[in-house]
């Protein structure tokens, strides 16, 4: 038996030495990912003054209310990348096909506060569609534009309105306290002296980028 044993003992000291060496070659030889994560959540990211669900009417003829989850930076700039506000840009642009002139008019709030956002999203108001789509925000509310923040309970308990010079947001809350909360934060952006990014090169660049991707020529007129 002993002929037949010693095969046995030597297969069994290779077979520790390959368990060790497959165990090392696949620590050593792991990919390491070249891929782009996926983003952040918004939290995990940059510092929040405010955020939570709220309810945004629709426009005109239905006006219906939809849930999102709204989020206030504080000071510094989430990771939007050009293609992140080029689809923000898809959702809310108006007037594509008109011509160019009427197609900026259009359009130029939308393109100011995406070139912003690029820059410092210090004072954009991010909503997006649930909390699981985080990357992408279904549009913004530049709060730099705002000319008043004022609870509207005739609308709809726990209402208030954004008024900005693009447009006017109408949003509930929950309960009394979060509308009284959103609206002391966002009434402190109101007529404030806000930076402005428009001279600088990143958001001119930002800005035509997005012009480019969306009339095929510069728009950089704001």
């Amino acid at each position: 038996m002993s002929s037949a044993e010693a095969p046995v003992a030597a297969q069994t000291e290779p077979t520790a030495v390959a368990q060790e060496e497959t165990v090392a070659q696949q620590t050593e030889e792991t990919p390491v990912s070249t891929e782009e994560a996926p983003a952040a959540p918004v939290e995990s990211t940059i510092a929040i003054i405010e955020q939570g669900h709220l309810f945004k009417r629709g426009p005109a003829p239905l006006r219906l209310w939809q849930k999102r989850l709204f989020v206030l930076p504080a000071e510094g700039r989430p990771s939007y990348t050009l293609n992140n506000l080029r689809q923000v840009y898809r959702k809310n642009v108006k007037k594509s096909g008109a011509p160019k002139e009427e197609f900026v008019k259009a359009n130029q709030y939308l393109l100011h506060t995406l070139a912003t956002a690029t820059v410092n999203a210090s004072y954009i108001l991010a909503y997006y569609k649930n909390d699981s789509s985080k990357d992408i925000p279904n549009g913004f509310i530049n709060l730099g534009l705002a000319t008043s923040v004022a609870a509207a309970p005739k609308i709809r308990p726990n209402a208030f309105v954004i008024k900005t010079k693009a447009r006017d947001y109408v949003l509930s809350a929950s309960t009394a306290s979060e509308t009284e909360s959103w609206i002391k934060t966002l009434n402190e952006f109101v007529n404030a002296d806000l930076p402005d990014y428009s001279d600088s090169e990143a958001y001119k660049q930002s800005y035509n980028d997005l012009g480019n991707f969306s009339y095929g020529k510069s728009l950089y007129l704001y």
